[in-house]
């Protein structure tokens, strides 16, 4: 699926999960509704904002959901000396010589836990860097993910990707998400945007 934007895709993915025939029950005797196997690519995510704001309670708990992926995009980048975060600590201290590298090939992986402050637990991340004709593109592997939390994966994906870029001068792609499952609790469901 292709998408220009990000509000876009959640409307569509919004659609496609209330359609889906999968229920699941959570632990807390929740309905979860569900799809496996979902790609997708964003080609603009200047919308992110928009969709984090559309998706808050309050304009309080929008900045304050600004604020914390703001730090954490910084610990995932180096940017800021004492990490919040465990995982922050990790990516730091790998993710500038790794980008390094992509000046001498065409593709890094970078691969990490984020449980973290923005509170987007996810048992498993995986980043891919491509460099293709001054573009870099990213492609995101996450294992599971509600869709609630889509506009914080992009918002931190997009930091890396424009973090990276602009250390090897050259422009922002698009972004490819692949996710094992992407749920949506009842509890959780939103009118679409």
């Amino acid at each position: 699926m292709e998408y220009q934007g990000c509000v876009e895709a959640y409307n569509e993915l919004y659609i496609k999960l209330m359609m889906s025939d999968h229920d699941y029950e959570s632990n807390a005797g929740k309905e979860v509704k569900g799809c496996i196997g979902i790609a997708f690519e964003i080609y603009h995510t200047t919308d992110v904002l928009t969709l984090i704001s559309s998706l808050s309670d309050s304009e309080a708990g929008y900045r304050n959901k600004t604020s914390k992926l703001s730090i954490l995009g910084q610990e995932c980048v180096g940017d800021i000396m004492a990490p919040q975060t465990i995982h922050g600590t990790i990516i730091a201290k790998q993710f500038d010589k790794k980008i390094e590298k992509l000046v001498r090939t065409t593709f890094i992986d970078i691969e990490f836990n984020l449980l973290d402050i923005a509170n987007l637990a996810c048992p498993l991340i995986g980043y891919e860097f491509i460099l293709r004709k001054d573009c870099l593109n990213v492609i995101s592997f996450l294992k599971e993910m509600n869709l609630n939390k889509l506009a914080d994966y992009i918002y931190i994906a997009r930091y890396m990707q424009k973090h990276a870029a602009m250390k090897l001068d050259v422009k922002s792609g698009s972004m490819f998400f692949y996710i094992g499952l992407l749920t949506m609790y009842s509890d959780h469901i939103k009118g679409v945007i």
